[in-house]
């Protein structure tokens, strides 16, 4: 019985699974049904196992093409990641001394509504508040 399905699955025409989510600028791994193998536009892909391929997408790559013999998708890649760093005032602050310290928040890297959404901040004690945007990717706020 096991051994029919299995037929039946590797004689099935090839199918390429994708994850529910865009593909990581870093990689992701893509399934291929069917005993035929992964080739890309905007990627390179490497085999990982029977069926399972790393798919990585090119730098700067915003849609990934896929083939597999007659089957073929088209993935979305993600943006790549921004980066955050956070300044504060005073620079050497004293705990008991400094009861509010004045943040600046700088995402680099951040695009569309991204950029103009402050980050969520959690601090393991005290808390951040009054986090506003101060122009291009930049957010003020108190600790």
């Amino acid at each position: 019985m096991i051994a029919s399905l299995l037929f039946l699955a590797l004689a099935a025409g090839p199918e390429i699974l994708l994850p529910p989510w865009p593909l990581s600028p870093d990689g992701e791994i893509v399934a291929v049904r069917g005993a035929t193998a992964l080739e890309a536009e905007g990627a390179a892909v490497e085999p990982v196992a029977p069926g399972l391929h790393r798919v990585l997408p090119a730098e700067g790559a915003r849609e990934v093409r896929l083939r597999a013999g007659a089957a073929s998708a088209t993935a979305q890649v993600e943006p790549p990641p921004a980066e955050i760093s956070i300044s504060f005032a005073p620079a050497a602050p004293v705990k008991g001394r400094n009861r509010e310290i004045a943040l600046e928040v700088a995402v680099a890297g951040a695009a569309g509504a991204e950029a103009d959404r402050p980050p969520e901040i959690v601090a393991s004690s005290g808390r951040v508040r009054g986090l506003v945007p101060a122009g291009e990717g930049r957010f003020h706020g108190v600790y």
